[in-house]
């Protein structure tokens, strides 16, 4: 099943947490899953949100509340498996505690879409979500898509409401 809101303020058990922390901590996910792929497979990759003031980052969950949401997108070299390495990588954040959700292939047709994205959906004890999937744009060019979105937190009181937007 696809996650499109935001389902809680904060973190469970714990005091709400401002934007810059929940973005640092999303930020951390985002790397940390990144740093899996082994860089020998990697041709380059590129972040989505480098700029906060000028990249679209903050996508609204109520008048008071938004999420952080960033992404990067890993070119891999010819012949490298897409799908194992996705395998991988969900595989490594499952042993770390992360929870992984059924896609929306599986959720539809009750198998995993070993063919196309290969998308999986993770999320963790704190509310935050990575979703990773594969990618091409030809029969040569390859790669993954790790996309974090953080749990809803206070807006940032200190930004106008179109910042990030």
């Amino acid at each position: 099943m696809l996650i499109t809101g935001c389902s809680q303020l904060g973190f469970p058990g714990s005091e709400p947490v401002d934007y810059a922390s929940a973005l640092s901590t999303a930020e951390q996910h985002l790397s940390d899953a990144r740093d899996v792929v082994p860089s020998s497979l990697v041709e380059r990759d590129e972040t989505l949100v480098t700029d906060l003031d000028r990249d679209a980052h903050r996508l609204t969950c109520s008048s008071s509340t938004s999420l952080f949401t960033n992404a990067v997108n890993v070119w891999l070299v010819p012949g490298a498996d897409s799908a194992a390495i996705v395998a991988e990588l969900r595989d490594s954040l499952a042993s770390s505690g992360w929870t992984r959700s059924e896609s929306v292939e599986e959720d539809l047709t009750g198998v995993q879409d070993q063919e196309g994205l290969f998308q999986q959906l993770l999320s963790d004890a704190d509310g935050y979500e990575l979703t990773l999937s594969r990618w091409s744009t030809s029969d040569t060019e390859q790669g993954l898509q790790i996309v974090v979105r953080s749990p809803c937190v206070a807006n940032p009181a200190d930004k106008p409401d179109t910042w990030g937007k």
